[in-house]
């Protein structure tokens, strides 16, 4: 019987999957400290909606640590930092392990806080800027954090990211909330209607042969573009799409511009609707 009705992550990483087994595709995957509400359970898996994007999926029982309404409230509501290195070191329950990039701490103080009256403690850089107030220069040196970091469908980390939990990660790190897929990213900001207006940290959205956005990057500025695609890498941006920086040849062809910036923020958490898998 489900005891109680959130929980959050108290591992480095935990996959989401599709369906409640371990052969499902992975769609997605929580980090340290993001919480979720738990809609349902079915024998050992858990459906979860994430707090920080709605999204639904299945994760193990044994990856989540239950918290009460009250502490979930607690933490939703207290400020939050979260990591800026690639991995460094936490303890949480008496145990020592890596925290990765983009991982939250809630309700942190000095780089210290608790969870379920249990402390925990990270060794390492971090951020607490209050939403909004991140610069271009400073989004796009998060993003270059992950170059070569390898594509990895579902991925949100260094050892393997996919193209929406790319601009996922580093919007978050700036605490502009970002949904998780590109087509739903795609819904977020202001348009940019003129291919020669666009300014570094921009998002572009790419679309297949069938018209559907499939495919997010960030704008870098004098005809760049850092995205995920085999790998994070920077390749040429020009009005009609992306252009491999070694080939030359065109891999994704331009839909269009959003720009989210302290005058247009990005919808909060509350306003995401993210329909079940």
């Amino acid at each position: 019987m489900l005891q109680m009705q959130y929980g959050i992550c108290p591992l480095s990483v935990a996959p989401l999957r599709k369906e409640p087994s371990h052969k499902s595709e992975m769609v997605s995957q929580l980090l340290f400290g993001e919480t979720f509400t738990i809609l349902k359970q079915q024998e050992h898996w858990l459906e979860v909606k994430c707090t920080h994007d709605a999204y639904i999926g299945w994760l193990d029982e044994k990856q989540c640590l239950p918290i009460p309404v009250k502490e979930y409230d607690r933490l939703l509501l207290s400020p939050c930092a979260y990591t800026t290195e690639p991995v460094q070191e936490m303890v949480f329950r008496s145990v020592h392990f890596p925290l990765l990039w983009g991982s939250s701490l809630p309700a942190c103080s000095n780089k210290e806080g608790t969870i379920n009256n249990l402390p925990y403690r990270c060794y390492g850089e971090v951020t607490s800027a209050a939403a909004g107030t991140a610069q271009p220069a400073q989004l796009l040196d998060y993003a270059r954090t992950f170059l070569h970091a390898p594509y990895l469908w579902g991925g949100r980390t260094l050892f393997g990211i996919d193209c929406s939990g790319f601009t996922q990660l580093v919007f978050k790190v700036c605490n502009i909330p970002l949904q998780r897929d590109a087509y739903q990213q795609a819904q977020q900001g202001k348009l940019v209607l003129d291919f020669a207006s666009v300014l570094p940290g921009d998002l572009l959205f790419f679309n297949n042969s069938s018209g559907k956005i499939t495919h997010v990057g960030i704008a870098l500025g004098n005809g760049k573009i850092i995205h995920a695609s085999g790998c994070v890498r920077i390749d040429g941006l020009k009005e009609q799409g992306i252009f491999h920086s070694e080939t030359g040849i065109q891999t994704h062809q331009l839909k269009l511009i959003k720009r989210l910036t302290p005058e247009t923020p990005a919808r909060t958490v509350k306003d995401f609707n993210r329909p079940a898998l």
